[in-house]
């Protein structure tokens, strides 16, 4: 199973650094360990007036970050959770929980 490894402050200043020397998005991709797709796209999405800087990329991915977690979620609904956590008491497995609501 693969997992991922959001970009962290580290890996915008190498990228913004091999981007500096000529690299293409393949030799950084490769040489971060990551698919050059993911550099393509972080520098797309991260770029102000077609310039890549690494701490507004930061920034931004901060942000969007932030903004993501604030939908709401169905466990904050108290009587819901107090119901789940009951089920769950009981041995209940999340499907079959899940199946009842």
């Amino acid at each position: 199973m693969k997992t991922y490894k959001h970009l962290d402050q580290q890996d915008r200043e190498l990228i913004i650094l091999y981007l500096n020397q000529g690299k293409s998005l393949r030799t950084i991709a490769a040489i971060l360990k990551r698919s050059h797709r993911t550099i393509a796209r972080e520098i797309s999405r991260n770029k102000k007036e077609d310039v890549y800087f690494a701490y507004i990329a930061q920034r931004l991915a901060r942000t969007r970050r932030l903004q993501a977690r604030r939908k709401s979620r169905k466990l904050d609904d108290f009587g819901l959770r107090g119901y789940v956590i009951k089920r769950i008491g009981k041995g209940d497995s999340p499907e079959q929980i899940a199946g009842r609501l």
